[in-house]
């Protein structure tokens, strides 16, 4: 859920290719289920393959590029068949992302180019998740990516040897639960023109978060009880409200009537077990911090 000012943040149309940063501290994943409804709904045409000279490079991807058919908009006999009709690309890589997955891959035995992802998303979107948590430095990404970013121009490398240039059209949208200058120079920062912070919930959206997660889960759980639930972390835990925690939470509650043999149901102790588990950390029981200073 967003508020009103998240809601207004402008971000760039697809057709004016920018890129963007979502944070948060604590817990997101905030761009998955916003912009993929976005991006489907509009509808592009992608070549299969693409060819480089007397090379054929790989770029539609099924995942990628759902929906092959006219959208009302064609019919096949009467465009190039060389050409997909098809939803906006939509990409989303995590933590497995690696340098060598935005280069051409080479296929000796069929003898084409499979493109790299970034590729498979010119036209529509193309999502970092979990920024500054992959394989290779943020450092090292950037500085992959900074010509694209700048020139909207990227740069490829066949087999032979010879290098050719790509326009690059895709909105690219880094999201991340880390501090942006944590993990980019100002010089990157600049290169990002749109940086959107997703805050944390309200008590009142938090509610209407736990009431609809409630219902998906098929749990009957008194408005009391999600009251309960933001005291106890907010004033005993000293944890800030978060979107994740209401489904954590629940999945905690229907793990443990599971254990017990029991259809899911609340009960306050559930509710406690569940809490706990929000969090590693432990007070010190009185017999635990009085051996810890008598062994200072």
């Amino acid at each position: 859920m967003l508020d009103l000012a998240e809601r207004d943040c402008p971000i760039a149309p697809p057709e004016h290719s920018r890129s963007s940063i979502g944070h948060r501290r604590g817990s997101l994943s905030p761009t998955r289920r916003r912009s993929k409804p976005i991006i489907a709904s509009l509808a592009t045409c992608v070549p299969v393959p693409m060819e480089n000279a007397t090379e054929k490079i790989v770029a539609f991807d099924a995942i990628a590029n759902p929906g092959e058919g006219n959208f009302g908009l064609f019919v096949r006999e009467e465009y190039d068949a060389r050409w997909v009709h098809c939803q906006r690309p939509f990409v989303v890589v995590g933590g497995e992302l690696t340098l060598e997955m935005l280069d051409l891959r080479y296929d000796p035995t069929a003898n084409f180019y499979e493109a790299p992802l970034h590729i498979k998303a010119l036209g529509g979107c193309f999502v970092i998740d979990d920024f500054g948590r992959q394989l290779v430095s943020p450092t090292s990404l950037l500085n992959r990516w900074i010509v694209p970013l700048e020139n909207r121009v990227d740069y490829l490398k066949l087999h032979t040897g010879r290098t050719f240039s790509l326009p690059f059209e895709a909105i690219v949208i880094f999201s991340t639960n880390l501090e942006p200058e944590d993990l980019m120079d100002p010089a990157f920062l600049r290169r990002i023109p749109y940086k959107i912070e997703v805050g944390g919930p309200n008590d009142a959206q938090y509610r209407t978060i736990f009431v609809r997660e409630c219902e998906r889960q098929r749990i009957a759980m008194p408005l009391e009880a999600i009251d309960l639930v933001i005291h106890k972390l907010t004033r005993e835990k000293g944890m800030q409200l978060a979107s994740y925690q209401p489904r954590f939470i629940l999945n905690q509650i229907v793990a443990t009537c599971r254990f017990l043999e029991e259809e899911p149901h609340f009960e306050p102790r559930f509710l406690d077990y569940a809490l706990d588990n929000l969090r590693v950390h432990r007070q010190s029981s009185p017999v635990a911090a009085e051996f810890e200073s008598a062994a200072e």
